[in-house]
């Protein structure tokens, strides 16, 4: 958990861990964050890495189907159809998606990579990220961490006005502390 102040280095930390998992040991990343933050975040893992724009994606869709002009731009998808799976043709290995997309298509992202073995947010304790005891969101986290190893949750303001938000992060890190959000609160 890296609960440092605003200003503080959390986005150079991140981005240096998320190299060292996807060079050192040959994983793959997800990094959420609200949508407002992922072009953010995106450029920054470029600044501060090693890793190129080949290395990085950002979802923000799982598919579509493209026209018959857009098809001839696009060696990714069914030249027939026009179908366009982005999880499953991507080759990225830092996957820079929002919590609504996390919470939708977490499953086949690990399904289609299962090289997947951290798992980022960036300001998790905002609305429509892993706050609320029973949210899609923090349901689709908890769900992610029984196939994922790595979690690193990052906020420059945790607990936001309500003490509340901060308990599905110290449920995922340690089950064990509160045991139940009832004996957190």
């Amino acid at each position: 958990l890296n609960a440092s102040e605003p200003g503080c280095g959390k986005s150079f930390t991140m981005a240096k861990l998320v190299e060292w998992y996807v060079t050192s040991l040959g994983k793959k990343v997800i990094v959420c964050q609200p949508n407002s933050l992922r072009r953010k975040n995106y450029k920054e893992i470029l600044r501060f890495t090693e890793l190129t724009e080949n290395d990085i994606e950002i979802l923000n869709k799982s598919h579509e189907t493209l026209s018959k002009r857009k098809r001839l731009d696009c060696n990714r998808c069914d030249p027939d159809t026009g179908y366009l799976d982005y999880i499953a043709t991507s080759k990225a290995k830092v996957f820079v998606i929002g919590y609504t997309f996390f919470s939708r298509y977490w499953q086949r992202l690990i399904e289609c990579h299962p090289e997947i073995d951290l798992l980022v947010g960036d300001e998790y304790h905002l609305n429509g990220g892993w706050t609320g005891i029973d949210t899609a969101s923090s349901r689709a986290m908890f769900g992610a961490l029984k196939h994922i190893s790595g979690f690193y949750p990052m906020s420059g303001s945790p607990i936001c006005g309500k003490l509340d938000k901060v308990y599905n992060i110290i449920a995922a890190i340690e089950p064990n502390y509160y045991g139940s959000y009832r004996g957190f609160l």
